[in-house]
């Protein structure tokens, strides 16, 4: 059975026991004990808080800016989200603030744009690893600052080649219906897909499908799940339970890397695609992206400038399949990095070694 994409307890991180090593090429070893003289640029995906299951987080870095958005529920215990774009600061952290929308589109509805948006409150994200962090909420309905530890979640299950997705991770939406969106994340054999909209009340509600992805690398689909009566923004932790097992089932189908087509339960469909939400900035590179995982994750053991070949890095150059193997194989006590570096990662890596120059 499919484990639901919030509700079910994260693997278990391997322990890494070994210093680094020589042998086959991929990634170094020791993100956990890097000593980091800035904050950490984070991985884009979902995030949650393993001692608080039944929320959750995603996110997605464009150069500068960071779009948060967190998936809870409010005092009735409906199902709501929270979202807001962070700027980051000098020293690495995103602050910003918080909206909370209403009035919009609902899932099988007719186009609406939304009514209403308030202010939740500002949050600051401190990422002191690629996969580990702290968002410090403050209300604005006034208390105190709230401190919230934050993990990438991983919900894959695969355990020999993964499927190499054609699309890209992150934000989906379609331009001509805004208000609503899609967080899409592939990870290994498996793709995540939280919908955030509104009820047709017009209250903000959210449902989350965690489902295969196909062997075309283009196709996944599968029943939308909504949860309630679990944990507010402020209040004490409380498990929630399923809501709805008759929401019925979407399925979404890449074109390309940046568009797709959306099939919802009533079997309209609805074009996507990448939402760019910084105008400034270009969605970066395959390499660009590999040039962040590896120096946050390679640099300690393969040095600052893959160019050296320090235990021969550059064989994974244009080869996903020789740092994923490495990993998989546990070489030179790289077995841990199976929790943070995925078919998509590892892509964005062999591209960059290929390309170490830029």
């Amino acid at each position: 059975m499919k484990r639901n994409l919030l509700l079910v307890l994260a693997s278990t991180l391997a322990v890494l026991s070994s210093g680094c090593g020589g042998g086959d090429p991929t990634l170094s070893t020791g993100i956990e004990s890097k000593q980091a003289m800035s904050l950490a640029v984070p991985q884009n995906g979902v995030w949650w808080n393993p001692t608080q299951s039944g929320r959750g987080y995603s996110l997605e870095v464009q150069g500068n800016q960071l779009v948060f958005t967190m998936y809870l529920y409010d005092d009735s215990g409906s199902a709501t989200w929270n979202t807001g774009i962070l700027n980051q600061q000098s020293d690495g952290s995103y602050t910003g603030t918080l909206s909370r929308f209403a009035g919009g589109q609902s899932l099988n509805g007719s186009y609406v744009a939304p009514s209403g948006v308030s202010t939740i409150g500002t949050v600051s994200l401190s990422f002191t690893t690629t996969s580990a962090g702290t968002a410090l909420l403050t209300p604005s309905t006034g208390g105190g600052p709230i401190n919230l530890p934050l993990e990438k979640f991983s919900f894959s299950t695969a355990t020999g080649a993964a499927t190499t997705p054609i699309f890209q991770s992150g934000v989906w939406w379609s331009a001509s219906e805004s208000g609503r969106g899609f967080y899409v994340e592939t990870q290994g054999d498996q793709v995540s897909i939280g919908s955030y909209m509104y009820d047709t009340a017009g209250q903000p509600v959210w449902y989350t499908t965690l489902v295969s992805l196909q062997a075309d690398g283009a196709t996944a689909s599968g029943p939308l799940l909504q949860f309630s009566n679990g944990q507010t923004l402020t209040g004490a932790y409380k498990s929630p339970g399923l809501a709805n097992t008759v929401t019925g089932n979407i399925k979404f189908v890449a074109n390309s890397s940046t568009s797709a087509t959306l099939t919802l339960p009533n079997s309209a469909t609805v074009a996507l695609t990448r939402f760019q939400f910084n105008s400034g900035s270009t969605t970066p590179t395959p390499a660009a992206r590999g040039k962040v995982i590896y120096a946050n994750s390679c640099a300690l053991c393969h040095g600052s400038n893959p160019s050296t070949n320090i235990d021969k890095v550059l064989k994974g150059a244009n080869s996903a399949s020789t740092i994923l193997s490495a990993i998989a194989k546990n070489s030179g006590g790289m077995g841990y990095l199976s929790s943070t570096i995925e078919a998509t990662q590892a892509s964005d890596l062999a591209a960059y070694l290929a390309t170490p120059g830029i």
